[in-house]
């Protein structure tokens, strides 16, 4: 499975570290760029987006999804959690194999 991802530096370079391709975004508008660009070229089957940067983009990922093409789109973890303070390391274990730790 050809899979990309989209989000800050670090998280592109973890990706990247295991063989998944990525683009190192900081902002809306290179959310959007980016992905449209991925979406075009039809060669990713998953898109992984950090948690950040989806929110920022989330009408345009609804309507992405709502039309049933293109690659899967899954939203995950970035350097920072939903309310911008750093998870826990427990924190990220429930919430990425969703049991309790």
């Amino acid at each position: 499975m050809e899979g990309y991802v989209i989000g800050d530096k670090d998280l592109v370079l973890g990706f990247r570290l295991v063989g998944i391709r990525g683009t190192a975004v900081s902002n809306r508008n290179e959310s959007l760029e980016v992905l449209r660009r991925i979406i075009n070229e039809g060669n990713a089957k998953i898109v992984f987006i950090s948690e950040d940067l989806s929110m920022q983009i989330q009408d345009e990922l609804d309507a992405i999804r709502s039309r049933s093409i293109g690659p899967l789109i899954a939203e995950i973890l970035g350097r920072t959690g939903m309310k911008g303070e750093l998870p826990t390391v427990q924190k990220l274990i429930q919430k990425i194999l969703k049991i309790r730790v």
